[in-house]
């Protein structure tokens, strides 16, 4: 069985990681509580609403990217 990465020490910094994940799951708890308020609003608020809550999925696509990126440097995967 092949192997598909080698392992290396990481130079990931751990307080910019956790700064990460807590902005992931903050931007995850802000579309939560911004798609529950939409559930209760008039039409054109719930138009409104629904599009802060994409806006704050984006974001948490953009977070996790960024810990996806960090993670990518330190793994070398051989052909």
């Amino acid at each position: 069985m092949k192997k598909l990465f080698s392992r290396r020490p990481l130079t990931v910094d751990p307080a910019h990681m956790i700064t990460l994940h807590q902005e992931a799951i903050e931007q995850l708890e802000l579309m939560n509580t911004v798609v529950e308020a939409s559930e209760h609003a008039s039409d054109g608020m719930h138009d409104t609403l629904t599009r802060m809550a994409e806006n704050h999925w984006e974001a948490y696509l953009d977070v996790l990217h960024m810990i996806w990126t960090q993670c990518r440097k330190n793994i070398r995967f051989k052909n």
